[in-house]
C-alpha cells in the first residue's frame, strides 16, 4: 500500500507532470468546462420542467417517476451503450453525465413545491 503512495506523491511532485498540454493544471481546466458544459445543459433541461411542474402541479408524478427511474440508471452502461451507438469521442460521456445529472436537478423542485 505504501508503494501506492509514495509513487503517487513522485508522480504529484514531478515538475514535467505539471507543464504542457498533457499537465495538471491543463487536465484540470478541460475537466471543469466539462463539468460546467453538462450543468448547463443539465439546468437547461431540468429547470423549466421542474418550474412548469411546480407552478401548475401537471406531471408530478411522472416527472418523480422519470426522475427516480434515470437516477437508477449504471454510469457505465449508459456510457458503454453510447460509445457503441456513435464511437469514442467527447460526446457519449457529455450525453451520459447530462443524463445522470438531470433526475437530481428535476427531483429537488419538483419534490420541494407544496401538492
Amino acid at each position: 500500500m505504501s508503494n501506492v503512495v509514495t509513487e503517487t506523491i513522485a508522480w504529484l511532485t514531478d515538475p514535467a507532470n505539471w507543464s504542457g498540454s498533457a499537465g495538471i493544471p491543463t487536465r484540470l481546466a478541460e475537466h471543469l468546462l466539462y463539468t460546467g458544459l453538462v450543468m448547463v445543459i443539465a439546468t437547461a433541461i431540468a429547470v423549466p420542467i421542474g418550474l412548469y411542474v411546480g407552478h401548475t402541479g401537471r406531471g408530478r408524478v411522472a416527472a418523480v417517476a422519470v426522475a427516480g427511474a434515470l437516477r437508477a440508471l449504471p454510469t457505465l452502461g449508459l456510457l458503454t451503450l453510447f460509445v457503441l451507438l456513435v464511437g469514442i469521442g467527447l460526446m457519449p460521456p457529455i450525453w451520459a453525465l447530462v443524463i445522470l445529472t438531470v433526475p437530481p436537478l428535476l427531483a429537488a423542485p419538483t419534490l420541494a413545491s407544496p401538492a
